[in-house]
């Protein structure tokens, strides 16, 4: 991870009012922002967070991408774009980081201190409902990945029980239902 030298943006109150995070506010509500922030620049493959990690810190994506993931080599279970933000969680409930969050391609980041993303969310109602949004849209995404899971581990105990040619019900459904029926049995007698 490579911080930029200066600590001010070269991005203008304009363009950041642009940003999905910052979307609908006033570029006169956000200018004081650019005196409270880093840049942070990524080069493609580098971690920026990881799970159980103690971060403080809330990163806006001003121009590349980031991968999250569950695993450090799993497959990404999301991506995020120009305006995207990331580590708000663990600003908003003082916990650890939940995941691996890796540069995607070279990236640079808005870098704001906890304080300041609270002093962002007291002053302006638009940013704090665009952080909602961005939540909200999250849970969407997260509620229809544990529902393809769900599926795929119900579609996957079925044909562990059930031989694909025959469809008859195999050994490991039979071992499953006598440990079913010796419990009953002991219950009931």
């Amino acid at each position: 991870m490579m911080i930029a030298t200066r600590p001010q943006m070269d991005f203008s109150p304009e363009q950041l009012a642009r940003l999905r995070f910052f979307n609908g506010e006033s570029p006169d509500a956000i200018e004081w922002l650019l005196d409270n922030c880093t840049r942070l620049t990524l080069d493609e493959g580098e971690v920026l967070l990881e799970p159980g990690q103690d971060n403080e810190k809330l990163y806006v994506v001003l121009d590349g991408s980031l991968s999250v993931r569950l695993s450090q080599n799993g497959d990404p279970i999301s991506t995020l774009v120009q305006g995207d933000c990331v580590g708000e969680m663990s600003v908003i409930d003082g916990t650890h980081t939940s995941a691996w969050v890796v540069a995607r391609s070279a990236v640079e980041l808005m870098v704001l201190d906890g304080d300041h993303v609270w002093a962002l969310i007291t002053r302006s109602h638009t940013v704090a409902v665009n952080l909602l949004c961005i939540l909200s849209d999250r849970v969407r995404r997260d509620n229809r990945l544990i529902e393809k899971s769900e599926q795929l581990k119900s579609f996957y105990e079925y044909h562990a029980r059930v031989d694909a040619l025959t469809g008859l019900n195999n050994r490991r459904w039979l071992d499953e239902t006598m440990v079913r029926l010796t419990r009953r049995s002991d219950i009931c007698g």
